[in-house]
C-alpha cells in the first residue's frame, strides 16, 4: 500500500549520509523488512538531489512490505529502535522522526508489557489446572504414572505416592515398588504386561498391594503403551484406589453366598452346590449323602427367653457344625433353624455316623452371659444317587420328618427301594 509524503527539515550532505540516511535504510531492513522496488528507485533519486543541493528541501516517500515478525524478530528489532532512541541526542533529531522514533519504541513496550502478561496469566492457568488436578485426584484417590521402557525409571505424581504410603518426591527404584504387591497380584501384573508390550495394546487390571505402613489396598492400573516405532518407549496411565469398592463387591458376593449370622454358606450356595452334585444325567452319579438338620427345642427358646438367645443358639450350633462336619461338601443354613450338609461320596456308615455326632454335639448345653441353653437336633439322611437335586432335597426332608415323629434327637434314612423313610 502506497505512504502518504514525509516533509523532512533541510539537512546537509554529510548529515544525510551520516544520519537519516544511514538509520532509515537501517530501520527498514531489519529482520525482513525491505523497500519494494519503486520505493528504492525514488530513494536514489533523493540521494541524488541530496548530492547537488544538500540544503535543498526534499520529498521522501516509501512502500514498505512488512512480513509477520517472530518473537526473536520483535525482541530484536524492539532492541534496536530503543538503543537508537538511546544514542541519538535530542537535540540532533528532529521533530518528525522523533516522534516515529517514540511512538515504535511505545508500541514495543505496550508489546512485551502484553507478552509478559499472557505469559502470566498462561502460568496462573497452569497453576490453577494443576490444583485442580491434584485435588479431583486426591477426592478419587488415583495418581498418575509412567515408566520409560529403556531405563525401567519411574515417575509418580504425588496421588500415586500417596496411594502407596511413601513420602512425596522419594526416588523410585521399580524392582522396590514390585515388592508392594501380594504375590498372586504380582504374576498377574507381570504377565499381563509383557502381553500388553508384545501386543502394543494397552491393559488394564486391579492388584492388591501392601504398603510400607502395613496398609492392605486394591488399585485399579490403566496403561497406555507409546509406541517408538520398531519398539515400545514408555507406558503411563492412572492408577486408583479401589479398597472401599473391593470391600463392598466382596460384601455383596459374601451375602449372596453366605448367612450373616452363621457365617455358613446360604441356601443359594447350597442349592447350587447340590445341583452341581446331581448334575444332568444323575443315573450317572456314585455316591454323596443329603444330610437336613432341624434343631430340637429352638422355638421354645426363642419365645421365651427372646431373639438374642435364639440368635445365640443358631451360633453356636453352627459353631459345633463347622468342627463335626469339617470334612462335608458344604455346611449351609437353609432356613429359620434348618441346616444342611452335603457328603461328596459317602459309604452309608458314613453319614450314619456323622449324623450321630451331629445329634451328640448339638444335645450339649450353650453357655452364653452366664446363662445355659439346652437343645437338640433331628436329622434326615437322603442318598444323592439317581435322582435330581429337588428330589434328593424331598427325600431328606421326608426322612426328617420321620424322625421328629420318631421322638426327636434321632435321625432316619430315607429308603429308595421301598418308598419310606426308616
Amino acid at each position: 500500500m502506497r505512504g502518504r509524503p514525509d516533509e523532512l527539515a533541510p539537512v546537509s550532505k554529510d548529515e544525510f549520509y551520516r544520519g537519516l540516511v544511514k538509520d532509515r535504510i537501517a530501520l527498514a531492513t531489519v529482520d525482513g523488512v525491505a523497500f519494494t522496488a519503486g520505493a528504492t528507485a525514488r530513494l536514489a533519486a533523493v540521494k541524488a538531489q541530496a548530492g547537488i543541493a544538500a540544503a535543498k528541501p526534499y520529498i521522501r516517500t516509501r512502500n514498505i512490505k512488512r512480513p509477520v515478525p517472530t518473537i526473536d524478530q520483535t525482541r530484536r528489532y524492539g532492541t534496536f529502535l530503543m538503543d537508537k532512541a538511546l544514542a541519538i541526542r535530542a537535540s540532533d533529531v528532529d521533530a518528525f522522526s522523533h516522534d516515529r522514533t517514540a511512538a515504535a519504541v511505545e508500541r514495543l513496550t505496550a508489546l512485551v508489557e502484553a507478552q509478559a502478561r499472557t505469559i502470566r496469566d498462561y502460568e496462573a492457568t497452569l497453576a490453577h489446572s494443576r490444583y485442580i488436578f491434584e485435588h479431583a485426584s486426591a477426592a478419587a484417590r488415583l495418581g498418575v504414572w509412567e515408566c520409560d521402557l529403556a531405563s525401567e525409571k519411574l515417575n509418580w505424581s504425588d496421588g500415586t505416592y500417596d496411594l502407596f504410603d511413601i513420602p512425596r518426591g522419594t526416588a523410585l527404584v521399580r524392582g522396590r515398588t514390585l515388592g508392594f504387591y501380594e504375590p498372586e497380584s504380582l504374576q498377574t501384573l507381570q504377565a499381563t504386561r509383557s502381553r500388553a508390550l508384545k501386543e502394543r495394546k494397552p491393559f488394564s487390571l486391579d492388584a492388591a498391594i501392601v504398603t510400607p505402613k502395613g496398609s492392605r489396598r486394591w488399585i485399579r492400573i490403566h496403561a497406555t503403551l507409546e509406541d517408538g516405532g520398531n519398539t515400545p518407549r514408555r507406558l503411563f496411565g492412572i492408577k486408583q484406589d479401589i479398597t472401599e469398592e473391593k470391600n463392598k463387591l466382596d460384601r455383596i458376593q459374601y451375602l449372596a453366598e453366605f448367612d450373616d449370622m452363621t457365617g455358613l454358606a446360604n441356601r443359594n450356595k447350597f442349592q447350587t452346590h447340590l445341583a452341581q452334585m446331581c448334575g444332568n444325567e444323575p443315573a450317572r452319579r456314585t455316591g454323596g449323602a443329603l444330610l437336613l438338620i432341624d434343631l430340637d427345642g429352638f422355638k421354645e427358646v426363642n419365645d421365651s427367653l427372646g431373639h438374642m438367645a435364639g440368635d445365640e443358639c443358631l451360633k453356636a450350633a453352627a459353631h459345633r457344625l463347622k468342627i463335626v462336619c469339617d470334612k462335608a461338601g458344604i455346611v449351609a443354613r437353609v432356613g429359620g433353624d434348618e441346616f444342611a450338609v452335603i457328603l461328596d461320596a459317602p459309604h452309608d456308615n458314613d453319614a450314619r455316623q456323622l449324623a450321630a455326632r451331629i445329634i451328640a454335639v448339638l444335645s450339649q448345653p450353650i453357655h452364653r452371659d452366664g446363662k445355659s441353653y439346652n437343645i437338640g437336633a433331628s436329622i434326615g439322611i437322603a442318598a444323592i444317587d439317581g435322582c435330581l437335586a429337588p428330589e434328593a432335597f424331598r427325600n431328606a426332608d421326608a426322612a426328617l420328618y420321620a424322625a421328629k415323629a420318631a421322638g426327636r434327637k434321632t435321625f432316619r434314612v430315607f429308603n429308595a427301594a421301598d418308598m419310606r423313610a426308616r
